[in-house]
């Protein structure tokens, strides 16, 4: 066969400018390792929730928490009587975690429950007359150094059983949130905001 000069082949070529795509994928991986925003978040949300489980009386899995015997007697919150514990929670995050918790000893017993075995003691009790002795509404509790009566009490051994209250934790709502959080930071670094 003679050469004519006419291809008979066809060719064709596609070239991808994918500086966009590879930008794309570097924000995304920058965005996974650099968590610490998305952590922060994470950390003030549950440090709300927890606080919020106070106001409710419920533990994360929105189970009420038994009343204690304070709360029905003056007619309280459980878990709130000075607020102490409940003041006392923090959260702290980095660009890997996010917690939240508290630095109060007694806080354990409260989320996990458990038995408390209080030993005999005697008790020195302070009190002080202005009045008449046989009327008791001339009596008052007093420091030691107000004092012009005292009295020495034994206080047999016992035991206090405490029910689990848990008030840090994961509900399903935090980790609806959880997500939703993370979703929200890497479709931000990918170009596409919040929704």
């Amino acid at each position: 066969m003679a050469d004519t000069g006419i291809s008979t082949g066809v060719s064709m070529g596609v070239t991808v400018d994918d500086a966009a795509l590879r930008g794309l994928f570097w924000r995304l991986q920058d965005a996974g390792v650099r968590l610490g925003p998305a952590m922060a978040e994470i950390a003030g949300h549950l440090e709300t929730e927890t606080r919020h489980r106070f106001a409710t009386g419920t533990g994360p899995d929105g189970v009420a928490w038994t009343p204690s015997r304070r709360a029905k007697r003056q007619g309280g919150q459980t878990l709130v009587d000075q607020g102490h514990l409940r003041d006392s929670v923090t959260s702290r995050s980095d660009d890997r975690s996010a917690e939240v918790g508290t630095d109060r000893a007694y806080a354990a017993i409260h989320q996990f429950g458990g038995t408390i075995n209080r030993p005999a003691r005697t008790v020195t009790v302070y009190r002080r007359l202005r009045g008449r002795m046989d009327r008791f509404a001339d009596w008052r509790f007093v420091k030691r150094s107000k004092a012009n009566y005292s009295e020495t009490h034994q206080v047999p051994a016992y035991t206090i059983r405490m029910p689990a209250r848990p008030f840090v934790g994961f509900g399903a709502g935090d980790m609806d949130a959880i997500r939703a959080i993370l979703t929200d930071h890497l479709r931000a670094a990918g170009g596409g905001g919040t929704p």
